[in-house]
Formats: C-alpha cells, sequence, structure tokens
C-alpha cells in the first residue's frame, strides 16, 4: 500500500514507522526538514520538505 503522512511530530512519525515496517512504501510531508530526524536512521522511505516560502 502507498502511504503519504502529512506532518512529522510524535504522531506522524511514529505512525510513518509503523507502517515502513509493515512493508508499506510510505512518504512523509513537512514543512521543517528537521523534522525527518524523529524517523531515525532505519526508515527509508521517501521524505519531502515543502517549504512555503
Amino acid at each position: 500500500m502507498n502511504v503519504i503522512i502529512l506532518g512529522c511530530g510524535r504522531v506522524g512519525s511514529t505512525l510513518a514507522r509503523m507502517m515502513y515496517y509493515d512493508k508499506h512504501d510510505v512518504t512523509v510531508i513537512d514543512l521543517v526538514s528537521e523534522s525527518f530526524r524523529r524517523l531515525g536512521n532505519k526508515f527509508k522511505g521517501q521524505r519531502i520538505a515543502h517549504n512555503t516560502g
């Protein structure tokens, strides 16, 4: 299943990791690229920083 998660806060990052480890294709979108640190090094899903400048 393809999963898109908007926001990489506590809930978004936890959900992204759970879905990724269950073998889903996960894309995480956040406004701040520093938020992706919550995903950890083992997360190999796609990360998109959408800066609204």
